[in-house]
């Protein structure tokens, strides 16, 4: 039989207006929440910045860690917040978020194009792992974009 894709492509959109059960915000492992998406997190959740900040200033937060906190996902595209993404990064951590998507029976979440703004990665290399990688799950994701509508 034929299933209905599981990931959905959503237009230039607000993730905030989004009704899922997670929400990704793209960081860096400095404790820098300073412009971009990270941003606007920072200012609507401001409990899931604390914790995300004494996390980084404790050195208790890594490239190779989600945090996840109040149904935010901060999830690290980078080191230093004045440096590129690094693919590697995102690869690692959408494996780490699909397992635990399984294991929590996760039916929704929310991501934007990981690194692909501030972070400077191409976004069909970045579509490739999320359609790879969350594709095959039973969660419905929603990935914001400004390339394909919904």
């Amino acid at each position: 039989f034929w299933s209905q894709p599981m990931i959905h492509y959503k237009g230039p959109g607000d993730i905030f207006r989004l009704e899922v059960e997670l929400k990704l915000c793209p960081v860096n492992t400095l404790g820098v929440m300073g412009n971009g998406l990270a941003l606007a997190f920072k200012w609507k959740y401001p409990n899931v910045y604390k914790r995300y900040r004494e996390l980084c200033q404790t050195k208790q937060f890594t490239v190779d860690q989600l945090l996840i906190v109040d149904g935010v996902v901060c999830f690290p595209t980078k080191q230093e917040f004045y440096y590129d993404s690094k693919l590697e990064y995102i690869e690692a951590n959408l494996r780490k978020l699909a397992k635990y998507c399984e294991d929590k029976k996760i039916k929704t979440l929310a991501l934007p194009a990981l690194g692909c703004g501030k972070g400077n990665l191409e976004f069909e290399a970045v579509e490739r792992l999320v359609e790879d990688l969350l594709g095959p799950l039973e969660t419905k994701v929603w990935f914001l974009t400004k390339r394909k509508g919904s």
